[in-house]
């Protein structure tokens, strides 16, 4: 919020009418509706729609279409917006949906894991087939799972060298528990 601040100037306008004409225009000049956006934001810092608005118009802005650091603090912004809309949201399905749009930025951000848990998080609070499936499919592109593997067949105790998509949990010492080959340990 202090960050909009500093580049935003607050208007004449109520923050409602600045939200319903943001959003009006979001489709044909994203950019002018972020501003709108910020500054209702800035007026009405507890308006969970007003964050929730600002997020999705910065997701609006289509990735060809940055300009010089845009690649990163547009996204960054939207995840930050998301966030303010779900810590802000009073119903679940308010709390859900800022979950939904904050997946959305971090997935812009390649950010998978926390993408993952934030679309987790919105199913466990309202249950969206539509959504479940684009968890499955997320979850299937970059999600945990075996990058690669070698296996050393010649050797007097055989083994195989995996490589996992994300660090293992430390302090766990011994993996032999967790896999099995037929059947066995």
């Amino acid at each position: 919020r202090e960050l909009l601040k500093a580049g935003v100037k607050l208007g004449k306008k109520a923050p409602r009418d600045l939200r319903i004409e943001a959003n009006r225009v979001v489709g044909a000049d994203p950019r002018a509706a972020v501003l709108g956006l910020s500054e209702a934001v800035i007026a009405e810092p507890k308006d969970a729609d007003g964050w929730l608005s600002l997020a999705r118009a910065l997701l609006s802005i289509k990735s060809d279409a940055y300009t010089g650091n845009e690649r990163y603090d547009v996204p960054l912004n939207a995840s930050g917006a998301a966030y303010l809309a779900y810590e802000r949201a009073t119903t679940p399905a308010q709390k859900a949906t800022a979950l939904n749009v904050l997946h959305e930025a971090l997935k812009r951000r390649a950010q998978y894991r926390p993408a993952i848990d934030a679309l987790k998080a919105s199913l466990a609070v309202q249950d969206v087939p539509a959504l479940r499936k684009v968890l499955d499919e997320l979850q299937a592109q970059h999600g945990f799972r075996i990058l690669d593997y070698k296996a050393d067949i010649e050797a007097a105790q055989p083994r195989v060298c995996v490589q996992f998509s994300e660090r293992l949990q430390t302090g766990v010492s011994e993996f032999a528990k967790y896999f099995t080959v037929d059947g066995k340990d």
